[in-house]
């Protein structure tokens, strides 16, 4: 009768490799998960640049401005219809992320996040369409970002015209 007192080195390596291979999908899964609703908000919130921009030309009745803000840990972008420093008319507000999304912009003077009370607020020209500089930031760039998923969107100021990078 044989004596079994333990494992074999070739059942403690197959074990040993068997466990990571499990973390290494479970590792890729949630860096995919995290990318996936990086580029999520970041199409949403391009797609809200562009529907601020469009409404500007448009010729609306009173001027169009976008701001990002956040409230609590959540990302939301609102478009408003009407001067900021008069009671603008709120037209969309769509949440753009829930926790884990961080938000950054890019100035001349630096980059900033938004943080909870902080805003970024983005007009357009309604003559040409490009970024209203004057009475709006003058942001060349916002970043999104949500564990390992990392994407921008380039404005460019001159033109109005942004595209997800």
């Amino acid at each position: 009768m044989k004596n079994n007192r333990g494992f074999t080195l070739l059942e403690l390596i197959v074990v040993i490799a068997i466990l990571g291979i499990l973390a290494g999908v479970v590792s890729y899964s949630i860096s995919s998960v995290s990318t996936t609703r990086a580029k999520k908000v970041t199409s949403d919130l391009n797609a809200l640049i562009s529907q601020c921009r469009v409404d500007t030309l448009s010729g609306s009745p009173s001027p169009t401005y976008l701001e990002i803000l956040k409230e609590g840990d959540t990302l939301y972008g609102v478009l408003y219809e009407g001067k900021a420093e008069e009671a603008p008319i709120v037209k969309v507000k769509q949440q753009l992320g829930g926790s884990g999304i961080t938000c950054s912009y890019t100035t001349a003077s630096g980059t900033t996040e938004i943080t909870g009370g902080g805003t970024l607020k983005l007009g357009f020209v309604r003559a040409t369409g490009a970024l209203d500089t004057t009475d709006y930031a003058n942001c060349t760039a916002i970043n999104i970002s949500a564990g390992a998923g990392n994407n921008a969107i380039t404005l460019v100021s001159a033109t109005g015209y942004h595209y997800i990078n």
